[in-house]
């Protein structure tokens, strides 16, 4: 009763999921129809492809309104394609290949296409001695089945199909022999690799087993390895995934440190969101993510502000779960703070400076004097986190103080232009302006 409670829950959870009804082609009326009126295969040649029986077949055939050969037909269309397949009526070929090349009766039967009861009936017909019953029975030889089972790593189902055995018979054998192999899911780090760092489902990891689904979870609980939620394994399955590299990283953090957000409405992925007055700087955003692998959610919205008499663009990413750890990194309670794990680069003083910096030309009497200085508007970070990055700042060796009647960071007119240096030349035109020292 236990088991049976144990086995609800793992349906429930999610861990337990059906293959997908698409793998089964032969379910399919337009392919099922290919096979058999285009194509021209026989019933028994689409089970085979298809790894099911004649039976299944024929039922799907009879439920599409598929309509079925005639015996006739059925004789005149196996002679037609089937002529180059006929070598066993050769007595020549068959003895070459039944004495010399040492192949089973089975072995001819699948070269041919044929059952093994038509092959016996040939070698009996041309007088070809048989093969002693050890030689006929493979899976009765313990090296063959060591090789299959252990080093090919071939299920009982799959040795069976291979000589026409069932898979009861193949594990009979293989128990006889004390034949087993060490089975990978049955190995905790190496299932916890597959299912949690991987992120596989029990579907998947199954079928590099060859085993059921089932089992997986049942050895997941057993581990005490954490199940996903439904909405987790459905994300897995269908929602967006890439690789997030160490430049993207870089310039993310540039970006989040200016006006960048990257939002989450669920557990599972986040997405980047940019708004600027200039359509150009939405373009490069945009181009800039795909380039890393995020692609666009819809189109570049336009948004017209009625106070200021303005337009601003707004940029959305697609979700991915790529970038759900870098929410919760810069957004641990909801609030945007400034990691402390970030290192100060070129490429993020870029992008934070072209997101919230400006450069000031003091004017004395309407005309310029003196040097220029930048100013950081940091106001929407704590106090602790602006003082950190001025820390970080004068590591650089760039002269710079806070401002505490808006909690902005002031570079001094000595550093302003050694600042601009190291970060580079803009990558727009609308923001030159920032950069004209």
């Amino acid at each position: 009763m236990n088991w049976l409670f144990f086995y609800v829950g793992i349906i429930k959870s999610g861990a337990y999921k059906k293959m997908p009804e698409t793998e089964k082609l032969y379910q399919n009326k337009n392919c099922l129809k290919q096979k058999y009126i285009e194509e021209k295969l026989s019933i028994c040649r689409i089970a085979n492809k298809y790894e099911t029986t004649d039976g299944v077949v024929k039922y799907w055939l009879k439920k599409f309104d598929i309509t079925l050969r005639s015996r006739r037909e059925s004789k005149i269309l196996r002679d037609k394609n089937n002529h180059k397949n006929k070598r066993y009526c050769n007595k020549g070929w068959l003895y070459n290949k039944y004495l010399n090349d040492k192949l089973s009766s089975i072995q001819i039967a699948k070269l041919c296409e044929v059952t093994r009861e038509t092959i016996y009936c040939w070698l009996h017909k041309f007088d070809i001695p048989l093969h002693s019953e050890t030689e006929e029975k493979l899976y009765q030889n313990k090296d063959w089945l060591y090789q299959k089972y252990v080093k090919e790593r071939l299920s009982t189902i799959k040795i069976g199909k291979q000589i026409g055995r069932g898979s009861s018979v193949i594990g009979k054998w293989l128990h006889k022999f004390d034949i087993f192999r060490q089975e990978k899911y049955k190995d905790e780090n190496w299932l916890e690799n597959k299912y949690i760092k991987e992120k596989l489902s029990t579907p998947q990891i199954s079928k590099l087993c060859g085993i059921s689904d089932v089992t997986i979870s049942c050895w997941l609980h057993k581990f005490g390895i954490p199940v996903r939620s439904d909405s987790e394994a459905i994300h897995l399955k269908t929602g967006n995934h890439c690789d997030i590299s160490s430049q993207a990283k870089e310039w993310m953090n540039g970006e989040l440190l200016g006006d960048g957000c990257v939002h989450s409405i669920n557990s599972c992925s986040a997405s980047f969101l940019y708004s600027s007055k200039y359509l150009e700087y939405i373009r490069y955003i945009k181009d800039t993510l795909k380039s890393f692998g995020i692609e666009q959610a819809g189109k570049i919205n336009k948004r017209y502000h009625e106070k200021s008499n303005s337009y601003s663009y707004f940029y959305s990413s697609r979700r991915y779960t790529g970038l759900l750890p870098i929410r919760k990194k810069w957004y641990p309670d909801g609030k945007k703070i400034v990691p402390r794990d970030i290192e100060l680069t070129p490429l993020i003083c870029r992008q934070w400076y072209i997101g919230d910096g400006s450069l000031s030309h003091p004017k004395y009497k309407g005309k310029k004097g003196g040097n220029p200085y930048i100013r950081l508007a940091t106001e929407g970070f704590l106090i602790e986190d602006v003082k950190w990055l001025i820390t970080e700042l004068k590591k650089i060796n760039f002269k710079v103080t806070w401002q505490p009647n808006n909690n902005g960071i002031r570079v001094s007119p000595y550093s302003t232009k050694d600042f601009l240096d190291y970060i580079g030349l803009c990558p727009v035109n609308c923001y030159q302006y920032k950069f004209n020292y």
